[in-house]
């Protein structure tokens, strides 16, 4: 007897709340979605990482500004010891800077962030003892240049220095 109680009373339970929606579907109505407005001041960030290997190794970062606007920039490097002071600067239309960043451990990395336009930011680290005034890449140091590769070299033998 309680079995059907209890049915009875999901029963009725279940009967009122889709009546009720219903009702309120049909009486009050289903409110129009809406598209969010876009923000008039484009913000984002990168996030570069750039750790070194022994201490002999410099790294950069380069932000770029390729619109017509100057661009607010906040530029902060990690590590294992923790963050850095943030650098805060305005970026020109038409131009880049460069941001010296610490490489003192395989886990340095650099946060940009930049507000009010669009910024591209990447890293460039070399082992200025081995090769002065040569930067090499930082995924394939046997190549000379500043460009990266995609993948790892096949054969850590073959290229001892690879980090």
């Amino acid at each position: 007897m309680k079995a059907r109680g209890a049915f009875l009373t999901i029963l009725l339970v279940g009967g009122v709340m889709v009546g009720g929606g219903t009702y309120l579907q049909r009486a009050v109505g289903v409110a129009p979605v809406t598209a969010t407005p876009a923000g008039s001041a484009p913000s984002g960030s990168w996030l570069c990482p750039h750790g070194g290997g022994p201490a002999d190794w410099q790294a950069w970062v380069y932000v770029t500004n390729p619109g017509r606007a100057p661009v607010h920039v906040r530029v902060q490097s990690f590590d294992s010891g923790g963050a850095s002071p943030a650098q805060v600067m305005d970026v020109a239309p038409q131009s880049r800077v460069q941001v010296e960043v610490p490489v003192e451990g395989r886990e340095a990395s650099t946060f940009v962030e930049y507000f009010g336009g669009w910024v591209a930011a990447g890293g460039l680290r070399w082992r200025a003892a081995r090769n002065p005034g040569r930067p090499r890449s930082r995924a394939c140091p046997r190549r000379a240049g500043h460009g990266s590769c995609p993948t790892a070299p096949r054969s850590r033998a073959r290229t001892r220095g690879w980090w």
